[in-house]
C-alpha cells in the first residue's frame, strides 16, 4: 500500500505543478504586458519592472493553486481509471478511502502551503508591489517622459524631449511653464535629468535659454545658462500617506482595523477578507475529497467514467461559485459570515462520507437505453 500511495502522491504532485505553473506563468504574462509600455515608452529600467512583476506572483498562486489541484487529481485517477489501475487495485480489495487517502494528503499539503500564502506571502508581497508602484507614480511620476510627445504633467506644464538615453538623460528639452499665468516661461535646453532638490523633484537642464514674457507690460526677458533647475513644485502634493487595500495587510491588520476614517468605513470589508483568507485554502481539500467521491463513487466503467469527470468539474466549481457569492452577500452583510464556512465544510463532509461508506452510484451513471437492455 505504501508503493501505491507513493505513487498515486507523485503522480498528483507532478501534475498539479505543472498544471499550477502553466495557469500562473499566462496570468503572469498577460498581466506583465500590461507594464510593458513602462520599458518601451517610459524609461522605467528593466531591473524595477520585473521587481515589479515577480511581486504580483504570488498574488496568481492563490487563485491557480486549487484549480491546478483540482485539474491534476481528476485527470490523474481519470488516467488511473483508463489504464485499469483502479480496477486492479479495487479486486486487490482496497476500499474508495484507501484510493483517495493519497491524494487528500497531498491535498493538506497544498491547503498548509495556501494557509502560507494567505496569511504572510500575499500580504507581504502584495505591499511590496503597491508601495513600488506607488513610488513609480509619485517618485518616477516625472520621470517618466515619452519621446517626442509633449508630455502633460500638469494643467500649466508641458516637457517635449526628443531623445533619452538608457541613463535617464535627456535631450532636446522644450518645457512650458504657465504656473504663473501672468508670466509665462518657455525654456529650451540641450539636454538635463530628473533629479530630486531640496524643494522637491526638479529638472536639471544644461545649456539653454530661458524665455519670460510679461503679459502686463509684453516685455520678453530672455536668459541664457549653462545649468538651471526648473522645480516641480505641484508633485510634492503625492507623497502622503496611502491607504493599505485589504490584500496587503495581514490577518490581525483585518480583524482589528485601525480608528482612521478610511478603515472604520471599510471595517467589514476588511473582516470579511480575513475570514476569506481563512476560508479559502479548505477549498483545496474540498475540490479533492467531492471529485474523488463522484469518481470513485461513479464504478469503472470505461463509458461511466467521462459522465462521473463531467459531474465532479460541475460540482467543485458550483461549491466555488457559491462560496464567491456569499462572501459578496457577506460584505453587506456580515452576519453571513458563517456561511462561507459551512459551504466549504458542509463539501468536505459530503465527500468524506462519500468516500468512507460503501455508496455504488455506478447506475446513475448508465444511460436509460443501456439500462433497459440490462
Amino acid at each position: 500500500m505504501q508503493i501505491v500511495s507513493k505513487y498515486f502522491i507523485r503522480l498528483v504532485a507532478v501534475n498539479t505543478l505543472v498544471v499550477t505553473l502553466t495557469l500562473t506563468g499566462v496570468i503572469w504574462l498577460t498581466q506583465s504586458l500590461k507594464f510593458i509600455d513602462l520599458i518601451v515608452n517610459r524609461g522605467l529600467s528593466v531591473q524595477i519592472f520585473f521587481h515589479l512583476v515577480i511581486l504580483l506572483v504570488p498574488r496568481f498562486l492563490v487563485v491557480t493553486l486549487p484549480i491546478g489541484l483540482l485539474i491534476s487529481v481528476i485527470s490523474a485517477y481519470h488516467k488511473l481509471h483508463s489504464d485499469s489501475e483502479l480496477v486492479v487495485l479495487r479486486s486487490a480489495g482496497l476500499k474508495k478511502m484507501d484510493l483517495a487517502r493519497p491524494a487528500i494528503y497531498f491535498a493538506f499539503f497544498v491547503m498548509f502551503l495556501s494557509y502560507l500564502l494567505n496569511l504572510y506571502i500575499l500580504p507581504s508581497s502584495y505591499s511590496g508591489f503597491k508601495d513600488l508602484q506607488h513610488n513609480i507614480r509619485n517618485d518616477y511620476g516625472t520621470l517618466l517622459l515619452q519621446e517626442g510627445v509633449f508630455n502633460t504633467l500638469h494643467d500649466d506644464l508641458m516637457v517635449y524631449v526628443s531623445e533619452r538615453d538608457g541613463a535617464g538623460t535627456l535631450y532636446g528639452l522644450l518645457i512650458h511653464d504657465n504656473r504663473k499665468k501672468d508670466k509665462p516661461v518657455s525654456i529650451i535646453a540641450e539636454k538635463g535629468t530628473i533629479a530630486p532638490t531640496k524643494k522637491g523633484p526638479g529638472v536639471v537642464m544644461v545649456r539653454g535659454n530661458r524665455q519670460e514674457l510679461d503679459r502686463k507690460t509684453g516685455q520678453l526677458n530672455l536668459l541664457f545658462f549653462d545649468r538651471y533647475v526648473l522645480h516641480l513644485s505641484m508633485f510634492n502634493k503625492e507623497f502622503k500617506p496611502r491607504w493599505k487595500s485589504a490584500k496587503e495587510r495581514f490577518l490581525p491588520e483585518l480583524f482589528w482595523p485601525g480608528n482612521t476614517k478610511d478603515d472604520l468605513d471599510n471595517a467589514d470589508k476588511l473582516r470579511v477578507e480575513a475570514h476569506r483568507r481563512l476560508v479559502s485554502p479548505l477549498y483545496n481539500l474540498a475540490f479533492v475529497s467531492v471529485s474523488l467521491a463522484v469518481l470513485l463513487s461513479a464504478g469503472f466503467s470505461r463509458s461511466r467514467n467521462p459522465r462521473a469527470v463531467f459531474i465532479a468539474s460541475f460540482l467543485c466549481v458550483f461549491i466555488q461559485l457559491v462560496g464567491l457569492g456569499l462572501e459578496n452577500l457577506a460584505v453587506k452583510n456580515v452576519a453571513l459570515v458563517p456561511l462561507m464556512y459551512l459551504n466549504v465544510l458542509g463539501a468536505i463532509a459530503g465527500g468524506y462520507f462519500l468516500l468512507k461508506g460503501n455508496y455504488d452510484f455506478s447506475l446513475w451513471f448508465v444511460k436509460k437505453g443501456k439500462k433497459k437492455n440490462a
